[in-house]
C-alpha cells in the first residue's frame, strides 16, 4: 500500500511539470522516470540556492522568495534594478537561477538577456510578470529566456525552476563533455602533428643516401666499371628493386604526411598479376632465406591482369607475407593463395588474397588491437618484438582504400591467415 502511495504522489509530481510521457507496454520508462525526478525533487529541496532578482519591487521581490521558501528552504537571494547593478553581479559572483520581473523602470528584460549573451554564462532565466501592454514574451524567449510564470500563476514557479535547474545541468555536463572532447582531439592533433614532422624528417634523412646507392648500383647494372658475372648482375637488380620500392614508399610518405590520416591516393590501372608477384617475391626473399621458409604462390588459373594501385597491392602483399614470414617457425612454409570470388548478396566479384603461416597463431584478446598503430604483438619466436607495429595498420588503410575488406583467422599452436578480399 506505502509503495502505491509514493508511486501516486510522484506520478503527481510529474503532472505539476506538465510533462508528456510515453511508457512503454511494461511501464518500465514511467517507473525510471518518476524515480529520476522524485531525486531530483530531492535534491531541489536540500541544497542552498541563490538567486538573483531583477525586480523594481522589494515587496514584490519578497512575495516570491517566500513563495519559493515553501518548497526549498534554503535560499539566498539579492536584489538588483539597475543594468550595471546586474552586470556586475554576473561578472562577480555565481547564481544558480535568475527570475526577472518583464516590466522594469531602468532597464528591460531583452537588456538583461543581452548581458548574459555578452558575458557567456549560463544560468536558468525565468520571467515572472503579469500581463501588460506591449509585453512580447516570444522575443524574450527567442533572446534566451527559459521561461514564463504570469504573476498570478506562481503555483508553476517551482516545478519551473526543477525544470530548469535540470536543464542547465544537463547543459552543464555536454559542455564540460565537449571541452574534455575537444582538449583530446587537440592533443592527439598535436601528437600526429609531431609524428608526420619526424616522420617527414626522417624520410628526407633517408632520400639522399638511398639516392647515392640507387646511382651507384645502376652503374654496376650498366657494367660501368667492369663486367659482372650473371649472379652477381642478379644480385645488383634484386636490390635495386628493393631500393626503388622504398623510394617510393619514402616519397609517399613525404607527400601525404602521417600514416594515420588514412589519405592515400590511389591510381587504378590495368596491371599483370604476375609482375606484381614477382617484385613481391624478391622483395621478401631475404628474409625468407635467413629462416629457410618456402613461399608457395597459388594463384587461379585464368586471373592474369586485374585492375588495382600496383604499388599499393605490393605494400600489402609484402607487409602481410613479411609478416606471416616473421612468425613462422624455420624450415616451414608460407602460402598466398590468390583466387575469385562471388559476392552471395550481390552480382560483385572480389579477388582474395589470402596469406597463411603456421606460427603460433594469435590469441583472441590480441585481436581487437591487432590493426591499430604502433600494437605489437608478441613472438614466442624471436626473444626481441620486431618493428614499430605500424605494418598491419598501414595495411588496413591501404586495404579501405581500395574498398576492401581484411580479415584475419587465427588459431592458437596452429597459424593464421589473412585475407583481403579487393573489388574486381
Amino acid at each position: 500500500m506505502l509503495v502505491l502511495l509514493f508511486y501516486g504522489i510522484c506520478l503527481n509530481k510529474l503532472c505539476s511539470h506538465h510533462k508528456k510521457y510515453t511508457p512503454d507496454p511494461n511501464g518500465e520508462s514511467l517507473v525510471l522516470q518518476v524515480l529520476e525526478d522524485t531525486r531530483l525533487v530531492q535534491d531541489t529541496t536540500t541544497r542552498s540556492l541563490k538567486i538573483l532578482l531583477i525586480e523594481d519591487s522589494q515587496d514584490d521581490a519578497e512575495s516570491i522568495v517566500k513563495r519559493i521558501e515553501k518548497e526549498i528552504p534554503n535560499i539566498t537571494y539579492e536584489r538588483v534594478s539597475q543594468s550595471a547593478q546586474f552586470e556586475q553581479k554576473i561578472i562577480h559572483q555565481k547564481w544558480d537561477l535568475i527570475l526577472s520581473d518583464y516590466t522594469l523602470t531602468s532597464f528591460s528584460v531583452l537588456d538583461a538577456l543581452h548581458i548574459l549573451k555578452k558575458q557567456a554564462v549560463d544560468i536558468p532565466f525565468i520571467v515572472i510578470s503579469s500581463p501588460v501592454a506591449g509585453m512580447d514574451i516570444v522575443a524574450a524567449m527567442k533572446a534566451g529566456a527559459h521561461d514564463f510564470i504570469p504573476r498570478d500563476n506562481l503555483f508553476r514557479l517551482f516545478a519551473s525552476i526543477q525544470n530548469e535547474l535540470r536543464d542547465a545541468s544537463q547543459r552543464a555536463i555536454n559542455r564540460e563533455s565537449s571541452v574534455n572532447l575537444q582538449h583530446e582531439k587537440d592533443s592527439a592533433d598535436s601528437a600526429n602533428n609531431r609524428k608526420s614532422r619526424v616522420l617527414a624528417f626522417v624520410a628526407h634523412e633517408f632520400k639522399n643516401p638511398l639516392n647515392a646507392t640507387l646511382m651507384f648500383g645502376e652503374m654496376l647494372e650498366k657494367e660501368a666499371i667492369g663486367m659482372l658475372l650473371p649472379q652477381q648482375k642478379e644480385f645488383v637488380q634484386n636490390m635495386l628493386s628493393s631500393c626503388h620500392h622504398l623510394k617510393d614508399l619514402i616519397e609517399d610518405i613525404l607527400a601525404i604526411g602521417p600514416v594515420e590520416t588514412g589519405r592515400f591516393n590511389v591510381v587504378l590501372e590495368e596491371v599483370s598479376l604476375q609482375a606484381i608477384l614477382q617484385d613481391v617475391k624478391i622483395m621478401v626473399q631475404t628474409s625468407s632465406s635467413q629462416k629457410n621458409v618456402q613461399l608457395l604462390f597459388n594463384v587461379q588459373e585464368g586471373i592474369e591482369r586485374i585492375i588495382v594501385d600496383p604499388k599499393r597491392l605490393k605494400q600489402i602483399l609484402i607487409n602481410l607475407i613479411s609478416n606471416a614470414i616473421k612468425y613462422t617457425r624455420e624450415d616451414d612454409t608460407v602460402i598466398l593463395k590468390i583466387y575469385k570470388q562471388d559476392e552471395p548478396s550481390s552480382d560483385e566479384q572480389w579477388i582474395v588474397y589470402q596469406i597463411t603461416d603456421h606460427g603460433p597463431g594469435i590469441d583472441e584478446k590480441e585481436l581487437q588491437g591487432l590493426f591499430k598503430d604502433y600494437y605489437r604483438i608478441k613472438n614466442i619466436l624471436s626473444p626481441q618484438e620486431e618493428g614499430l607495429g605500424l605494418g598491419l595498420a598501414l595495411t588496413q588503410k591501404l586495404v579501405d582504400a581500395h574498398h576492401g575488406v581484411l580479415t584475419i583467422n587465427s588459431r592458437l599452436g596452429v597459424g593464421s591467415i589473412f585475407s583481403v578480399k579487393l573489388p574486381v
